[in-house]
């Protein structure tokens, strides 16, 4: 299939754009044409026109503004492959890079594109069941997969997972929420919910069934921490506050 009929502008800078945004409903905004593209040859999208920045000056960079990492909208996915501020501020990223497309691809793709992707991902559901199948999307080819997940499943369903993966060079990213785990008063009536049925019941909180507890939230790691050990993989605990120090030290290591 081709695109629809388009009008294309180049503007010269940021005021251009602007304008040429504000006078047209129907145009899109395009940096590296990646993304848009594709859905414009399948009739998927059909802007009225196409405004092309990826000649503007000042837009491509990678910066460090402190407690952000600034990236241009039409920094390359490339460049974001090989920057050492991403390497060393934004390790995760840095490591998954290489598998997003292909080099081509990566050569005129833009962060801005795949910004907008993560922030478009809205998850459904509360079962986690759908990871027992998460293995068909993959491919064939080896890959670099990041495993985000509390981890609040049946470890037989765990080690199932880990194992439908093995394949791959796998990453488990364990999301160990400390206010998932915390105890109330000592003593007294407590409601508590499944996180993963959404069913709610009321306990008699009590000093015995408090030692139960924390008992249990330590069985429960040193069990996870035995299934990746058997399946060879070191996992990231993120515990609390993200602490993009940790998640260097650990790729580092």
């Amino acid at each position: 299939m081709k695109p629809a009929a388009f009008e294309y502008s180049r503007p010269a800078d940021i005021d251009e754009t602007c304008a040429l945004l504000a006078a047209d409903d129907g145009a899109r905004v395009i940096a590296g044409g990646q993304t848009l593209v594709p859905l414009m040859a399948m009739r998927l999208a059909r802007p009225s026109r196409i405004i092309d920045i990826a000649r503007i000056p000042g837009l491509a960079y990678v910066r460090d503004e402190g407690n952000d990492i600034a990236i241009g909208a039409t920094t390359k996915q490339h460049v974001i492959e090989s920057d050492p501020v991403i390497r060393a501020k934004l390790p995760l990223l840095f490591k998954v890079m290489p598998f997003v497309g292909h080099t081509a691809t990566r050569a005129r793709g833009t962060g801005d594109a795949l910004a907008r992707r993560l922030r478009s991902l809205h998850l459904q559901g509360r079962s986690a069941h759908a990871l027992l199948m998460a293995h068909r999307y993959l491919g064939r080819q080896r890959s670099l997969v990041f495993l985000v997940s509390d981890f609040h499943l049946p470890l037989s369903e765990v080690e199932e997972t880990m194992a439908s993966m093995a394949h791959h060079d796998l990453v488990p990213v364990v999301l160990w929420d400390p206010l998932e785990f915390s105890l109330s008063a000592r003593r007294g009536l407590v409601q508590v919910t499944d996180p993963e049925t959404g069913v709610t019941r009321l306990l008699w909180w009590r000093p015995a069934l408090r030692e139960k507890w924390l008992a249990a939230l330590q069985q429960r790691r040193d069990a996870l921490l035995r299934i990746f050990q058997v399946n060879r993989v070191k996992p990231l605990f993120i515990e609390g506050d993200f602490d993009a120090d940790a998640v260097t030290r650990h790729f580092h290591s």
